[in-house]
């Protein structure tokens, strides 16, 4: 009896660490999916870039030009807290798997 008794406090033990594995691997994965949509914003920001510098060429003084430095401002704002956001996540999850 006291074997049996034994056997199932490891297999509870077992189990803890597997759920553990598993919201470990879910952290990972979200962190995954943050990088490659911050590559995607990375990306549309330099396309950004590009439409400004075309517009720039084709009507220097231009309200459209004026428009899209609005916007590639407010894309760069929103790059910068979705890397301090990532920063702070990693660090987060850093202390989270050192414990």
């Amino acid at each position: 009896q006291m074997q049996q008794l034994q056997q199932q406090q490891q297999q509870g033990q077992q189990m803890q660490q597997g759920g553990q594995l598993q919201q470990q691997q879910q952290l990972y994965q979200e962190l995954e999916q943050r990088i490659q949509h911050q590559a995607l914003l990375q990306h549309q920001m330099m396309m950004q870039q590009m439409v400004l510098q075309q517009a720039l060429q084709q009507d220097p003084r231009g309200l459209q030009a004026q428009a899209a430095a609005g916007q590639v401002q407010q894309l760069a704002l929103l790059l910068q807290l979705e890397e301090r956001k990532r920063q702070i996540q990693q660090q987060a999850l850093a202390r989270s798997l050192g414990s």
